[in-house]
């Protein structure tokens, strides 16, 4: 219940901080409420009792970025001599204090007086159990503030051991809602009390930068208290830190998990997989992330082709698409460096990541269903199936082809050669007429020479008349001249006809 209404705090708290910025509403707040110094910030450390609070603040106070540790009000008695983390008093008047909380029969706060101040860090600890009041707090004052969750304490039975007091022993239930707020921090430390320290002051340095790149100075000791990511080793650059391949994978449809017996991740040519790391982000809300491929792997052919940035605040899995733009697989064995991923801070504070996608850690609950079980990444597999039904289809197609060249050109080589054979009798018939013609040219010079022949006999035959006319003489062989004449005339006329 109370992580539901951070949760519900953080979706309105943007535009709850505008409408009390307004002109009138600063003459009705408190002292604490006129600052407007975008220099300042006020840091609440969040955690279950038990969660070392107190004990960071302490080591705080001796810090070197300027920071002031507020001390709160109570009404409670001190536990020692030696116990001044509290201004005791036993005089409550409400409208001195910022806030106040009952527990039991005493009660705790900040007064006004002690937010007062020209320090550039003020740091108080604040109850996760109590975070309604935080909430109505936070939406009504004008400065800048941030919360650090401290999820130092896993386990009810740790949350006893630590406190050793039953007044403050929490429930089952109220550990597990309380330790969701811290959880849901802007900024979430763990581990071991040195290393939360460290990673503290390293949070104040980022936020005095306002931007930039974060170096190895500050990024070392961030990652100490698991703030930016988790699980980490001790591979760091300058200013990035080197992913290592995770488990679990998806390449061509299929979910796969790498093993001992099954340690490397292999990306067919051409194809992609969506690979996630060993680390998980655990980013502030005032730094944002973007990671790139490690240059071996680039020069091999393989290219990250997902956009790099991570939003600030975000807190869960790292995963990208790499894919294999050579025609050989390429393959990236379980632990191995395969990006590097830097850090930047941003220009100001501002609410971090909240959407569906917050604490997921597992690739599955990423993926849509469909593009699960798509068969994304068989980029040569699919093309081998197109090619293999298209020479099918073009077998067919041949078939159907060479059939339907038989039908048609089946008739037109009858017809050729039909033609042909008539071509060739033709060839025939002319060397016969040739022949012929031949001939009737020589039966023609026959007759021209009869014909010659006869001419010369008729003129000389008209010349023998001639000389019988002058004598007025006609011999008795006249009769028979005549008669030869007109023999002759009769063979004249049949060679004509036969020429």
């Amino acid at each position: 219940m109370v992580g539901r209404v951070f949760l519900k705090w953080i979706d309105r708290f943007v535009k709850k901080k505008q409408d009390n910025h307004g002109p009138q509403s600063s003459k009705k707040q408190s002292t604490y409420s006129q600052r407007n110094d975008s220099m300042s910030l006020l840091v609440f450390i969040v955690g279950v009792r038990g969660a070392g609070k107190s004990t960071l603040i302490n080591k705080l106070k001796g810090s070197k970025n300027n920071i002031k540790a507020l001390k709160p009000s109570t009404t409670r008695k001190p536990r020692g001599k030696d116990d001044d983390e509290y201004h005791f008093t036993s005089d409550w008047i409400e409208s001195d204090y910022a806030w106040s909380i009952e527990l039991g029969q005493e009660k705790y706060g900040m007064l006004n007086s002690e937010l007062d101040t020209d320090t550039t860090y003020r740091v108080t600890v604040f109850d996760p159990g109590e975070i309604e009041k935080l909430v109505t707090f936070r939406n009504r004052y004008e400065g800048q503030t941030l919360t650090i969750g401290l999820d130092t304490v896993n386990s009810i039975k740790q949350q006893k051991q630590r406190v050793q007091d039953k007044s403050r022993e929490l429930s089952e239930l109220e550990f597990k809602a309380q330790r969701e707020v811290v959880k849901n921090c802007d900024v979430l430390l763990s581990g071991d009390k040195d290393n939360v320290f460290e990673a503290t002051e390293a949070i104040f340095e980022c936020l005095a930068s306002r931007g930039g790149v974060i170096p190895k100075s500050i990024l070392s000791r961030m990652l100490l208290g698991n703030s930016l990511l988790n699980n980490t080793t001790n591979k760091i650059s300058p200013a990035s830190y080197d992913l290592r391949l995770g488990t679990d994978h998806w390449c061509q449809g299929e979910f796969c998990k790498l093993t001992d017996e099954n340690p490397v991740l292999k990306i067919p040519p051409y194809s992609y997989a969506i690979v996630s790391s060993v680390e998980t982000a655990c980013l502030p809300s005032f730094i944002t992330a973007r990671f790139d491929l490690k240059n071996s792997l680039f020069f091999q052919g393989v290219i990250l082709s997902n956009g790099p940035q991570i939003d600030p605040g975000y807190r869960g899995a790292l995963f990208c698409m790499l894919y294999n733009g050579s025609d050989v697989p390429v393959g990236i064995s379980e632990g191995d460096h395969f990006a590097t991923i830097e850090f930047v801070t941003t220009a100001g504070l501002d609410l971090g990541y909240r959407d569906k996608y917050q604490g997921k850690t597992k690739l599955k609950d990423f993926m849509p269903s469909t593009v699960a079980v798509s068969k994304g990444g068989q980029i040569l597999e699919r093309t081998k199936e197109k090619i293999d039904k298209i020479e099918s289809e073009w077998k067919n197609f041949r078939t159907i082809l060479f059939a339907l060249l038989a039908l048609i050109f089946s008739p037109a080589l009858i017809v050729y050669f039909n033609v042909y054979d008539i071509h060739k009798k033709w060839d025939y018939s002319d060397t016969e007429l040739t022949n012929r013609l031949d001939e009737l040219k020589v039966l023609e010079e026959n007759v021209k020479k009869h014909i010659g022949t006869l001419q010369k006999l008729e003129k000389s035959i008209d010349e023998k008349m001639q000389s019988l006319d002058k004598k007025d003489y006609e011999p008795p062989q006249a009769t028979e001249k005549k008669q030869l004449k007109s023999e002759n005339e009769s063979s004249i006329q049949d060679a004509e006809a036969k020429s």
